[in-house]
């Protein structure tokens, strides 16, 4: 039997403009990615794009074919696939420039404790 020749996946939890962008160059080139999220209406519209407020120039089309290599879900077991998993949340900050990352934390808090021990 032969090895298989399909890379592993990649995690991208986030799915706001920074894990849609990153998520999709990453499969863009031929990366298996799965983007998780714990907002199902985020994982619902990441597909589409269409109901988003922000533009990217491109990113629809690579979108489209890159699409072969994306998965959407908001079930964080199945970053247990991946061996590399990479946090994309936007980051909120006022006028002030003081962040709030409570949403980055969420996301972190919604991993399950098997992903986080695992060596």
């Amino acid at each position: 039997m032969e090895p298989s020749t399909v890379p592993a996946p990649t995690g991208v939890i986030g799915l706001s403009h920074l894990g849609i962008v990153y998520g999709t160059a990453w499969a863009s080139f031929g990366q298996p990615v799965i983007g998780v999220d714990t907002d199902g209406e985020a994982v619902f519209q990441a597909p589409g794009l269409a109901t988003r407020s922000w533009r990217e120039p491109g990113l629809p089309e690579l979108l489209e074919r890159s699409r072969p290599y994306l998965t959407h879900t908001t079930d964080f077991g199945r970053l247990a696939e991946c061996p590399l998993v990479i946090v994309a949340r936007d980051v909120p900050t006022d006028e002030e420039n003081r962040s709030d990352i409570e949403a980055v934390q969420r996301l972190i808090r919604g991993l399950p404790s098997r992903i986080c021990a695992r060596t």
